[in-house]
């Protein structure tokens, strides 16, 4: 009546297949011409650079990898995460934002290295490149010139406004 059991199957062992697998383009042999960024260069690229770039780098790495809906998920996210990381630190003390902007920056290598570490490995094991650092080093000062330049416009635009409140009679006495 009921089927019988299969010599040397054990139902109850976990499955074999590698659920990690590397995406297509990439298994199909042009691991060699793809190059990726490393985790440690997107957690730089988010110090150095603001928290834009290093998701901008993590965004590029899933396009090179064919998966394009975790781009645009990563792009979406990482922009409201930006937007909300720096809204809370309008908020915060000038010393608590330095400290803050460091611990969120290495949470985000900690982040980029859980999402990308072992695909980025496998990768390079497959023949993968990674990006250079030179190149990373040169999006960092490029957005680190785009920043200074928006600081500078803004202290323009509202910095005039600031410095005639602060040059009011309480402040004259100091």
């Amino acid at each position: 009546m009921g089927q019988e059991p299969v010599e040397g199957l054990n139902p109850y062992t976990p499955p074999a297949a590698d659920i990690d697998v590397v995406p297509a383009p990439v298994a199909a042999g042009n691991a060699a011409t793809t190059a990726l960024y490393t985790p440690r260069q997107m957690g730089w690229a988010a110090l150095l650079g603001g928290f834009v770039l290093g998701v901008l780098f993590m965004r590029s790495n899933y396009r090179a990898l064919g998966n394009q809906m975790a781009a645009r998920r990563t792009l979406w996210l990482g922009l409201a995460a930006t937007v909300m990381l720096y809204a809370v630190l309008l908020l915060t003390r000038e010393a608590l934002t330095r400290i803050a902007l460091v611990g969120a920056s290495v949470i985000f290598a900690g982040f980029a290295d859980f999402m990308q570490g072992r695909t980025f490995h496998r990768h390079v094991a497959a023949g993968g490149k990674r990006k250079s650092h030179w190149l990373v080093a040169g999006w960092i000062l490029v957005a680190s010139v785009a920043l200074m330049a928006l600081l500078v416009v803004e202290q323009l635009l509202i910095g005039g406004q600031l410095e005639e409140e602060l040059s009011g009679p309480i402040y004259r006495r100091y």
